[in-house]
């Protein structure tokens, strides 16, 4: 997408540090965006969306207050002036792995590293901003999850359905939607980011290929 473009498109950045919002904030206006409101934490940024409708809202996770993925869980529920499906995408860090579970189960679109270079960024904007809008399931399934607590393994997540056996072993880059995940995709420290049973979406299946470098392995096991 041309930068001309992309100056057309209303952008949110959310962050409490100062020094990562002006990167950021940097970096997404040599990208071409023009129309940039940046928020210091997730209370600021639910004031902004009530003003405005953004196409694209980065949020950091880790914010006093209300933090980045409570604001992802309002968007999803229908609690802001936002539709329900507005893309967003979540900044992070290598120690904030363990609550990425919840961000995936909450349909963020995408997940990146505060680090990110700017041609990576643009890369997966692009993706965003040019394919469908997300297909979100009914808002009571985001209502339940807790945004202060990661996911972790025990009966109430691995026991959740009646697959059996190992899987198939299938590189995320080969990975299909609809299939159905025959074990828990799992962080370097045990932690869920999707459990087991649950069939993948294009959504789910893009934010795994966006952690492939903070995952103990590049693949998934699938039930044959």
């Amino acid at each position: 997408m041309s930068e001309g473009v992309w100056g057309n498109f209303n952008i949110m950045l959310v962050d409490d540090e100062p020094i990562t919002r002006h990167l950021l904030n940097s970096l997404l206006q040599q990208l071409g965006f023009r129309s940039i409101t940046v928020a210091s934490d997730g209370d600021e940024a639910i004031a902004c969306l009530k003003e405005s409708e953004y196409d694209l809202i980065l949020t950091d996770i880790e914010m006093p207050g209300v933090n980045g993925l409570t604001l992802l869980q309002k968007i999803r529920c229908g609690a802001t002036e936002q539709p329900r499906n507005t893309r967003v995408m979540v900044i992070t860090s290598h120690d904030e792995m363990a609550v990425l579970g919840t961000a995936i189960a909450l349909d963020a679109d995408a997940i990146i590293n505060k680090s990110i270079g700017a041609d990576q960024l643009k890369t997966r904007i692009d993706h965003l901003l040019l394919g469908p809008q997300p297909e979100l399931r009914p808002a009571i399934a985001y209502e339940i999850l807790d945004t202060e607590k990661p996911l972790q393994i025990d009966a109430s997540v691995d026991g959740i359905n009646d697959v059996d056996g190992p899987g198939k072993k299938v590189g995320f880059d080969a990975l299909v939607e609809g299939m159905l995940l025959a074990q828990p995709i799992l962080s370097d420290s045990g932690y869920v980011l999707v459990p087991s049973g649950e069939p993948l979406t294009l959504g789910k299946i893009g934010l795994l290929q966006d952690l492939r470098d903070y995952l103990p392995a590049s693949h998934a096991y699938i039930v044959d």
